[in-house]
């Protein structure tokens, strides 16, 4: 049963890191744009900072949709070999 709290905790705090953080970025687009263009001016990604934000935004929401997930099947198959 520690395990399983511990895997249900451990899945929950990341998908509520990962989610607020994407949702953050995909909300807040213009903002952080600015924010990573300038932290990148002096550097080769500048070039590529509206891209990558954009695929660093999808990949936490995903990440933290997977953690949602895997702490729904904690919660439903109370079993530690699928988290």
């Amino acid at each position: 049963m520690t395990i399983l709290l511990l895997q249900l905790f451990v899945s929950l705090f990341f998908a509520i890191l990962f989610l607020q953080s994407g949702f953050d970025k995909i909300f807040d687009f213009s903002g952080n744009l600015e924010f990573y263009g300038e932290h990148f001016a002096k550097s080769p990604l500048r070039y590529f900072t509206k891209p990558l934000l954009a695929i660093l935004a999808v990949m936490e929401v995903a990440c933290g949709a997977f953690s949602l997930i895997g702490a729904l099947f904690v919660v439903l198959s109370m079993n530690p070999r699928y988290s």
